[in-house]
């Protein structure tokens, strides 16, 4: 009895041994590819584009839609605008059509017994499509000639059903989509692509302005959260992916009754987005508690031609740029809030040529001059 007794126990820490190295095992994995996409992604914020919903042309009674298979380079799936649908059918063949077409309609249920084309009467589809009507869709438009017909009015105003439905079951049949303009008879070809080149500062500007938006949120919580000292768990991240973009992230402690203006961050991208905000604002929160915070995201340094005097400098200089200048060893920059302190040229390259440790009436044809934009993240104080 004592020997199966110490088998039972033995074989019970074993067990808990083998559970407890597999969840060690699993968080090390997670914990690693956590690390890898903050220290391996190596997209600049500065490129981020704003979700396109390639679909805002199609939303419009004027329009059709139709899924072409790449490969015969057969419609599968039309979607048809409920006044226009009968002449349409005319220019899609409706003979050929009509005994291999699903209509959905919104006065049956989607199942396995609904009848091909059927009554016509009233097509205009309202009902929600469920995960699983769309597979059985889906397998009834992989079949050779099928094809599946939607009819509803697209608006932008209202979520669309058919394209939603059909972009899903596109999706997993690789098909492209091509719409036609009814009235001009004319094919639209939809471009998913996202074209990448150098953005200039402006566009770069525009970028971060789009991310700034569209990430408000999760980007005030990352303040409010360093602000506090307060570790952000790992989960907070998950689908904010642009958080890990590489960024350069930069931070102004305000004590305006003392004066004094500090800057933590750095105009390099040596990291991302989440790391440069959450080091920047804890720092500037420990070195100045009782300071005002104010959190900016540039655009990457333009190189300037060299200029002659500090007249041609201050003739090109823009209020609103932000600037960098280095000269032999000696670097110093103020971005664009420091037109708030400063709102004359004369006195903002003065303070500039301070700041790289120059004497204010030092010019020279040999400093280097960069240009750079900010966006603020703006964020109200509890």
């Amino acid at each position: 009895m004592a020997l199966n007794n110490n088998k039972e126990q033995y074989l019970k820490i074993l067990k808990k041994t083998i559970l407890a190295v597999i969840l060690l095992i699993i968080v090390i994995v997670n914990a690693v590819k956590f690390n890898n996409l903050i220290a391996t992604n190596p997209q600049k914020i500065t490129e981020y584009q704003a979700p396109v919903d390639i679909y805002a042309q199609l939303r419009n009674p004027r329009l059709a839609v139709t899924y072409y298979d790449l490969a015969e380079k057969k419609p599968k799936i039309v979607i048809l605008p409920y006044q226009k649908f009968i002449q349409s059918m005319q220019k899609f063949d409706a003979d050929n059509v009509r005994n291999k077409a699903v209509w959905i309609q919104n006065k049956f249920k989607i199942s396995e017994d609904f009848s091909l084309w059927g009554d016509v009467a009233e097509t205009v589809f309202y009902q929600k499509i469920s995960q699983k009507q769309k597979e059985y869709l889906k397998s009834f438009a992989e079949k050779p000639d099928n094809v599946l017909i939607f009819v509803e009015d697209v608006n932008d105003k209202e979520s669309s059903e058919a394209l939603s439905a059909a972009e899903y079951i596109a999706t997993k049949l690789n098909l492209l989509p091509v719409t036609k303009n009814l009235l001009k008879e004319k094919d639209i070809v939809l471009d998913k692509s996202v074209v990448k080149n150098n953005y200039g500062l402006r566009e770069q500007y525009e970028n971060l302005h789009s991310f700034v938006n569209d990430y408000k949120e999760p980007l005030i919580t990352l303040i409010s959260q360093a602000k506090q000292h307060k570790k952000v768990e790992k989960s907070f991240y998950e689908n904010k992916k642009h958080l890990f973009d590489k960024a350069a992230v930069l931070v102004l402690a305000l004590d305006e009754k003392m004066g004094v203006v500090e800057k933590f961050g750095s105009t390099d991208f040596n990291n991302s987005v989440a790391q440069g905000i959450y080091a920047g604002v804890s720092s500037a929160q420990k070195a100045m508690p009782a300071a005002d915070i104010k959190v900016f995201i540039l655009t990457e340094k333009s190189r300037a031609e060299n200029y002659a005097t500090e007249t041609d400098f201050k003739n090109v200089l823009k209020e609103g740029d932000g600037v960098i200048v280095e000269y032999g060893n000696r670097t110093g920059f103020l971005p664009p809030f420091f037109w708030y302190l400063y709102p004359n040229k004369q006195e903002f390259v003065k303070q500039l040529k301070l700041e790289s440790g120059l004497s204010p009436d030092y010019w020279s044809e040999q400093i280097n001059v960069y240009y750079f934009k900010a966006v603020e993240i703006v964020y109200y104080e509890n």
